[in-house]
């Protein structure tokens, strides 16, 4: 059984199957999810590309090892899991004025034709050792 620590609202089948079981999962806010925008309309049929930055603020600005993007359905029955990979993000590191969130950021790809037409929750899921850390919660966008 999963275990929820929770700081915001985040729908439990959006986070089953996230990484492993029993892996207690960590509402954050510490992200941004840059592309696509809230509220975007992507075109069907075309691969998607996801990207921005995150890290966990409460345990002490630490950067994740591991990094996935999960596209979850608002009526919850249809969620991927897709892998990110890291990315400078040196405006980041200044905005926050800590060097060390130069690698907070990500991106991935969402093939075309892998998710139907529909509108979609984006959560960035970030893997510390035996937590997941999932921030990007209400950051929906219409596949169509």
């Amino acid at each position: 059984m999963k275990k929820f620590i929770a700081i915001m609202v985040l729908p439990a089948f959006a986070l089953t199957g996230c990484f492993t079981d029993d892996k207690p999962v960590i509402s954050a806010t510490s992200c941004a999810i840059d592309a696509p925008t809230k509220g975007a309309v992507v075109p069907l049929g075309q691969p998607m590309v996801v990207g921005g930055w995150a890290y966990d603020k409460i345990g002490n600005n630490r950067i994740a090892p591991e990094v996935k993007v999960q596209i979850t359905s608002i009526t919850r029955d249809m969620s991927k899991t897709f892998d990110a990979k890291p990315v400078k993000r040196p405006d980041v590191a200044k905005a926050f004025n800590d060097p060390r969130l130069e690698g907070a950021g990500f991106t991935a790809e969402v093939p075309a034709n892998s998710v139907n037409p529909g509108v979609y929750e984006v959560t960035i899921l970030q893997k510390f050792g035996n937590s997941v850390v999932a921030c990007g919660a209400e950051h929906t966008i219409e596949i169509k």
